[in-house]
């Protein structure tokens, strides 16, 4: 970037080219000119200006508007209103220059810095000043350019240059990570970042270090994710191993939402040498934020990052195989041999010598010896073996056994390779030796197993077949009974209830204790009436013999009917019943008998279950368009959520404190037939305050009502 002189110099040469040009070519130039210096500001973020210091007049282009956050032209532009946005730290030195501007101008790089609306800006000044014939100056013309992206990209490099030495002192993987996102990502303008870190066993992508909005604290990520390489935008990064920047996250289908309220995205890949280690994500809330600087410089972290894991995973590696190599060879007993074919000489390492139950000794064997050790069934075979290795080339690969002197048969297995001199004639063979007896024994021992597990399994699915054939049978004989028995038990009951009945019709007739006594047994027949119908109920429930038939049910026709059939054991208990559902028009999808059934039950249990002199509401509440819930709520006990948890148990029952007559299986039988209806049920209640349960289904438009 220049300064301000040559800027300013196409000016010069235009004036000289205007005095050759008539009137319309000089409005034409000037208006070019103008648009050329217009764009040119916005290019360079330079606002060009001319301060007049006698009358201390000053007179700003559009980009200066800008500059300090102002729509251009809106205000006039005065020295106060620079003044009050400089820096306070800032505010002498520019006072200081601005007294010394008359005599010797705004000195060469002169810097300060801009608050604007709450944001620092870094500005350089260059200037041109005009004198009289005196030497006084009289006019300055100069350029304010904002340098904050300069200020800041020279902070970010600095910060990569420490970033790069302090990389010698950190020495485990977890403080790298770490140190990444809290002293260099963290000082980088970035609302958030997640390094993720590549698990080769399962292929995925864990978060292992955040900066921002995922972090919960020293080292804590909160709500850590584990990404499959290919899936979402950073396992695709992983994938391709290339950058991406996503300027609209809400228009990308493979974005995984992580963060709300998230606009845009980059995503780099960590490799070194082609090694993939993982990725290093960074998500802002403004659309449009990342630029390719940003991929820059997070590309730059990346790769002295990768730079630092591939030293230590190859370190690992050659650690890894140094141990494994020796556990090896303790473990699992591995010799060698080196067999000189011109003069028959093998030489056996320590560990084949213990292999084979030998002494080690410094003395080699030849081949008749060594043939001694095989078990007798094994020689000819591995025999064969060594001739097709000496003649057609073939690698020696061959499992055999060997016969220790104290009788012990250990399985071998050995391979090795020839060597060939230039008439093709094998000279020598070398090969290692591994004692796999415990592996045979294993094999054996497992395919023993594996048999006697199939034995198992035949016979348990057999049993448990068996099992299930008479729990089937066996529940099918209890429904058929229940309701076979409960048919039977009607008949006579219903004979029962109708004597009792012309009994209490003929009430003036019967002394006082004989009338309590029809009460008794109207009030026993009632309850086992009751008791019959609701075993007949659960019977075709779980015999799939009940049927629903769904259609549109208008509860204001229903509701009252219920209320009404309340009616006169709520007033003995002088109970206070106040209902909401009143000329709602609201339509469900129900079985009209048996949402009538429900309704119905979740009443008599509040009056059942309610204090005397209490309260029972019905409400309901409009759950989204296309739901509607029902309340009925009583002021009894309540039950606590251990109660609530065994509700719908069959049989169980609650408050048994209390005189109050049931079966236990209402409230079972009222659950299921909501589901068969498609609907749900639920409870809420407050021990010692009361219950409030509620049964909800799909709305329907009351005017589509036929």
């Amino acid at each position: 970037m220049g300064d301000i002189s040559d800027t300013l110099a196409p000016l010069s040469v235009a004036s000289e080219r205007a005095k050759q040009k008539s009137k319309e070519e000089l409005v034409a130039e000037i208006f070019r000119l103008h648009k050329l210096i217009e764009s040119t500001q916005y290019q360079t973020k330079t606002a060009y200006w001319e301060y007049v210091i006698e009358t201390q007049d000053i007179t700003f282009s559009e980009y200066a508007y800008k500059l300090v956050g102002l729509e251009p032209y809106s205000i006039k532009l005065t020295n106060e209103i620079f003044d009050e946005l400089i820096h306070p730290d800032d505010r002498d030195m520019f006072v200081a220059m601005r007294n010394k501007l008359a005599s010797e101008g705004i000195p060469d790089g002169f810097e300060y810095r801009l608050l604007v609306n709450g944001k620092t800006k870094h500005i350089k000044l260059t200037s041109v000043l005009e004198k009289n014939e005196n030497g006084v100056g009289i006019r300055v013309m100069g350029a304010t350019q904002d340098i904050t992206d300069l200020k800041y990209n020279e902070g970010r490099l600095r910060k990569i240059n420490l970033f790069a030495q302090d990389l010698m002192t950190l020495h485990s993987e977890q403080d790298l990570i770490w140190y990444v996102v809290k002293q260099v990502v963290s000082e980088l303008d970035l609302e958030d970042c997640v390094i993720y870190l590549l698990d080769k066993n399962t292929n995925e992508l864990v978060q292992s270090a955040t900066y921002g909005l995922k972090s919960g604290g020293d080292r804590v990520i909160n709500n850590k994710l584990r990404i499959k390489v290919g899936e979402g935008i950073t396992g695709h990064v992983a994938m391709t191993k290339t950058p991406l920047i996503i300027d609209d996250i809400t228009k990308d289908d493979r974005y995984i939402a992580d963060i709300p309220g998230m606009g845009s995205e980059i995503c780099v890949p960590i490799i070194h040498e082609g090694q993939l280690f993982g990725v290093i994500d960074s998500e802002h809330s403004e659309i449009n934020y990342f630029t390719e600087n940003d991929q820059n410089l997070l590309n730059t972290i990346a790769t002295l990052l990768a730079a630092k894991l591939g030293q230590w995973d190859n370190l690992e590696k050659i650690k890894t195989s140094e141990a494994q190599y020796r556990e090896a060879q303790r473990i699992a007993h591995f010799g060698s041999w080196d067999w000189d074919l011109k003069n028959n000489i093998i030489k056996l390492s320590n560990e084949t010598y213990l292999i084979m139950g030998l002494i080690p000794q410094e003395k080699a064997i030849d081949f008749k010896q060594f043939r001694k050790c095989l078990h007798p069934d094994d020689v000819e075979a591995l025999t064969t073996t060594v001739e097709q290795m000496t003649h057609i080339h073939n690698d020696f690969d061959a499992n055999f056994r060997i016969v220790r002197p104290d009788g012990e048969i250990r399985h071998i297995q050995s391979t090795g390779e020839a060597f060939f001199d230039d008439n093709n004639s094998a000279f020598r063979m070398s090969g290692s030796m591994l004692d796999i007896t415990k592996i045979k024994i294993a094999e054996d021992a497992l395919m023993r197993h594996k048999e006697n597990l199939e034995m198992l399994v035949e016979e348990r699915t057999a049993s448990m077949k068996s099992a299930r054939d008479e729990a089937e049978q066996a529940n099918k004989a209890k429904s058929e009974f229940l309701s076979q028995m409960s048919h039977e038990l009607r008949t006579p009951l219903n004979a029962i209830l109708g004597f009792g009945q012309l009994l209490k019709l003929d009430s003036d007739l019967l002394n006082e204790i004989q009338q309590d006594n029809v009460e008794e047994i109207l009030s026993a027949g009632s309850h086992l009436l009751e008791l019959i119908n609701d075993i007949l109920d659960l019977t075709k429930i779980e015999t799939r013999k009940l049927k629903i038939s769904i259609s549109k049910i208008h509860i204001d026709e229903i509701i009252p009917q219920c209320l009404t059939l309340i009616a006169a054991p709520a007033n003995e208990r002088h109970l206070n019943i106040t209902t909401n559902i009143k000329n709602t028009g609201h339509v469900i999808m129900s079985d009209g008998t048996r949402f009538r059934q429900v309704m119905l039950n979740l009443l008599s249990n509040a009056v059942k279950y309610n204090r005397d002199y209490g309260d029972i509401t019905l409400d309901y509440k409009i759950m989204d368009e296309n739901h509607l819930r029902i309340y009925v709520t009583d002021t009894g006990m309540g039950l606590s959520e251990n109660e609530i948890a065994n509700l719908y148990t069959p049989f169980e029952r609650f408050n048994k404190t209390i005189n109050v007559e049931g079966t236990g299986i209402g409230l079972v039988i009222t659950k299921t037939l909501v589901e068969l209806m498609g609907g749900t049920m639920g409870v809420e209640s407050i021990v010692g305050k009361g219950c409030s349960f509620w049964v909800e289904f799909l709305r329907s438009d009351p005017a589509s009502m036929t």
